[in-house]
């Protein structure tokens, strides 16, 4: 994936959407700032938020340097009226609990959402069980995702 076949990837999905009548949608992926931009001009309402994974993506080596990033995108879009930045964990089971932690404190700061994949296969399930005692959902809520 490059910053390019994003954001012509976008034009394209938000084109389709315009034409069906879809206005506004959520959307968490790579080169954030590009697909703002994009969804931006061609007028649609998004929410978007970078998305961050414990593992070398196309955008950024490490979740940390994403996080880092997320701060400079919210801040440059937080007041915009089309573009809602957010932060965007990949999921419960691929973030570290330190790095959903300090998510949870930006997006209080900022007063942004999040939006993540969670509790979606038997897998992960069981996981939380075994390492936590816990589901995904009460792992979040000890970490304070749902006390906006």
């Amino acid at each position: 994936m490059t910053k390019e076949l994003a954001q012509a990837s976008v034009q394209y999905a938000v084109a389709e959407m315009l034409l069906s009548g879809v206005t506004s949608f959520c959307d968490m992926y790579y080169f954030e700032d590009a697909i703002a931009e994009v969804v931006a001009q061609m007028g649609a309402r998004a929410i978007l938020g970078e998305t961050i994974i414990d593992m070398p993506t196309c955008d950024f080596a490490t979740p940390k340097a994403a996080l880092a990033w997320c701060e400079s995108f919210i801040e440059k879009w937080h007041n915009h009226s089309l573009i809602t930045p957010a932060i965007a964990p990949h999921a419960t089971n691929t973030n570290t609990p330190e790095d959903l932690a300090q998510i949870v404190v930006l997006a209080k700061r900022y007063a942004i959402p999040i939006t993540m994949h969670v509790a979606e296969m038997t897998y992960e399930m069981e996981e939380f069980a075994q390492r936590y005692q816990q589901t995904p959902i009460a792992f979040l809520n000890d970490l304070g995702y749902f006390e906006q």
